[in-house]
């Protein structure tokens, strides 16, 4: 199975909307899960992701526990923690950023960091439909 770009929140308009930016901008081979315990069986079932975006609050996992649950299968996967208060989250898997919902550049930075992550794997085509050096700013007016 190709790698993919999953993104896990419990709230299905935030899944919605990250998917809709991250389309918008050229990502393509996306996943989106509103709950955790069905991501992870996915991933142990096969699915390769090449970046995880994991809400932290959540009910059954929360995006710390889901992301080290992943990492007994998946061990070293980049990924992204979004949260609206980035002071609760104490301890972070490796190589895992955090991102704070409702800053005035977050999407702006989750394309960024998506982009890095691919350009550092070389990611194929399939999941870069488009040329991301001209990836659009998105003003806090446009959204």
């Amino acid at each position: 199975m190709e790698g993919k770009i999953i993104i896990v929140d419990d709230m299905e308009v935030a899944i919605d909307l990250m998917k809709t930016i991250l389309n918008r901008a050229g990502f393509k081979n996306i996943s989106t899960y509103c709950c955790p315990m069905r991501a992870l069986h996915d991933i142990e079932q096969g699915l390769s992701p090449i970046l995880i975006i994991s809400d932290f609050r959540m009910p059954t996992l929360n995006g710390v526990q889901f992301l080290q649950a992943v990492s007994t299968v998946h061990h070293s996967v980049p990924s992204v923690i979004i949260t609206g208060d980035p002071d609760s989250v104490s301890e972070t898997p490796p190589n895992c950023q955090i991102l704070e919902k409702g800053s005035t550049n977050f999407f702006q930075s989750l394309i960024l960091i998506v982009k890095k992550v691919c350009e550092r794997q070389n990611i194929s085509s399939t999941v870069l439909q488009s040329d991301l050096a001209a990836v659009p700013v998105f003003e806090k007016t446009h959204l």
